[in-house]
């Protein structure tokens, strides 16, 4: 029995590498003849609102960049918002049903309704998006008030000139290129996704990276999609955050997945010569 996946509030967040030395989400970019200090942040792209990690201490770093830098823009044009909605459906008359075992899709029923209090009406509307996206909807049912911290960044930001390292269509191409049976089976029990969400949580917000390496990092399946989601994108990104920190002191805002490992982008921006020194910052 799989359990939901929490891919888009984990994975493309909190994947980490044995490579992990400090446990920091935020690293300052300086040397190799930069004028002007910048920021590297992990993110998970969700948290409740009582508990954003947003404070005084880390806003100090953000007020010092002219450059805000996320991995996509969030304000979606009207036609953006069509394309992403037809793109997050299964095929017509499909549902997630049809791509699970019906005994694995009941228990899976009698959890979400039961235990976690959806209407009959919003998961049948939820089970005819693909997995990745059902199974962010009911991430976003279990965490209480959910907040995306980029957004929090964006409204924090608003006399800073903003950058994208990709484009909503990029991420949903990375998304697409995973068979839907493989969406459903990147995790194990369906039943324990809000307590693995709570464990994720609770690394992320003590800024442990290590705890979520150790809790994340040893799935296989999870990591079969690696180069997709995480090396094959920082390859991409590096060049573009030099470019920017080159011209202005910026802020790059990232899922902390892409921060470490071997072509992560802390050792890519490292290997090019840049110094990567961890900032720790008070989280209250």
């Amino acid at each position: 029995m799989k359990k939901l996946s929490i891919t888009i509030l984990s994975f493309f967040t909190l994947a980490l590498s044995a490579q992990v030395e400090h446990n920091a989400l935020l690293w300052k970019i300086s040397g190799n003849g930069l004028k002007d200090t910048s920021y590297l942040f992990g993110t998970i792209h969700a948290l409740p609102k009582a508990e954003l990690l947003i404070s005084d201490s880390l806003i100090k770093y953000l007020d010092r960049a002219a450059v805000l830098v996320l991995e996509l823009d969030l304000d979606l044009s009207m036609k953006d918002q069509v394309a992403l909605a037809k793109r997050m459906m299964l095929p017509e008359g499909k549902t997630v049903k049809d791509y699970m075992d019906s005994t694995d899709y009941q228990m899976i029923y009698c959890y979400l309704t039961d235990s976690i209090g959806i209407s009959e009406k919003k998961l049948r509307q939820y089970t005819l998006m693909k997995p990745f996206f059902f199974e962010s909807m009911i991430m976003f049912e279990i965490i209480e008030d959910p907040v995306a911290l980029e957004t929090e960044l964006t409204d924090r930001s608003k006399d800073k000139t903003f950058i994208p390292l990709e484009t909503l269509m990029e991420q949903m191409d990375i998304i697409d290129s995973i068979p839907l049976e493989a969406q459903l089976q990147i995790h194990g029990d369906s039943y324990k996704s809000d307590k693995e969400y709570e464990k994720l949580k609770s690394f992320y917000l003590s800024q442990d990276l290590k705890g979520i390496e150790a809790m994340v990092f040893g799935d296989a399946e999870l990591m079969s999609y690696e180069t997709e989601f995480l090396s094959n994108r920082n390859l991409k990104w590096e060049p573009k955050i030099k470019e920017i920190i080159v011209g202005a002191p910026s802020f790059i805002a990232v899922g902390a997945a892409h921060l470490v490992g071997e072509n992560g982008l802390i050792n890519l921006l490292e290997e090019d010569g840049y110094a990567l020194t961890p900032v720790f910052f008070n989280p209250e």
